[in-house]
């Protein structure tokens, strides 16, 4: 993968890399770790992905939705959604706000799933109730939260030594 602008990247320079006489494929993303990195470290394609893996549970919530009861339908949100909105989570606040904004609205509509209310239906109120940050907020605690353990040596030794400042 080359890295690089937009402006850069619309030329026809084009990277041939071999190794052991097998030429490398160039590709616009990667999946590296369960995080998706494209050629202009937009972030985009990630966001994407997670906007997809979220949707998908959600269907299956539908699907499933009259078969739970409300305990249920927590326990699936803290085993299926929770964890795709927190992986990685410190690196999703750097996007632009339409990216954000994705993962916002699916969000509100895993809430008002959860308690059966229409479309238009604020979603402040059935946050609070879950007891649940916006995705938004929650990119900032995790990152404030992982700040604070680097800040007071309780990261690992990669985030927290002193060589690199």
């Amino acid at each position: 993968m080359v890295l690089g602008s937009k402006q850069k990247l619309r030329g026809e320079n084009h990277l041939t890399l071999k190794v052991n006489d097998s030429v490398l494929a160039n590709v616009n993303s990667q999946n590296v770790l369960g995080v998706y990195i494209d050629c202009h470290l937009s972030w985009r394609t990630h966001i994407d992905f997670v906007c997809k893996n979220l949707n998908n549970k959600i269907i299956l919530l539908k699907h499933i939705y009259y078969y739970l009861t409300d305990e249920m339908k927590q326990m699936f949100n803290n085993a299926y959604l929770v964890p795709i909105f927190d992986y990685c989570i410190t690196i999703s606040e750097k996007p632009n706000k339409i990216s954000i904004n994705k993962v916002n609205n699916l969000q509100k509509r895993a809430a008002r799933l959860i308690f059966n209310k229409p479309v238009r239906t604020p979603t402040p109120g059935l946050f609070k109730q879950l007891k649940w940050l916006s995705f938004s907020e929650r990119c900032k605690y995790h990152t404030s939260f992982l700040v604070y353990k680097t800040l007071n040596n309780m990261a690992p030794s990669y985030m927290t030594d002193n060589k690199f400042l």
